[in-house]
């Protein structure tokens, strides 16, 4: 029963905002100034698809260098 109940996947590991950085180029194959531009672009989208309160959610349990990406108000 013990091989059904446990993730085929690795669980989720803390880094911060450099490293996240690192990690987009890396996969996508561009600079990271191309990555932290990208970074910004799908936070931004995010803010305009989602409520307020669901962003602010978002955002906190991120490091607080991802909010110099994007205005959050309040």
């Amino acid at each position: 029963m013990q091989e059904p109940l446990v993730s085929p996947t690795p669980e989720a590991e803390p880094f911060g905002f450099d490293e996240f950085v690192n990690r987009v180029s890396s996969r996508a194959g561009v600079s990271p100034d191309e990555a932290r531009e990208g970074v910004k672009a799908e936070l931004s989208t995010l803010r305009d698809a989602v409520s307020h309160g669901e962003f602010r959610q978002v955002m906190s349990q991120l490091p607080r260098d991802f909010e110099a990406l994007v205005d959050t108000p309040g």
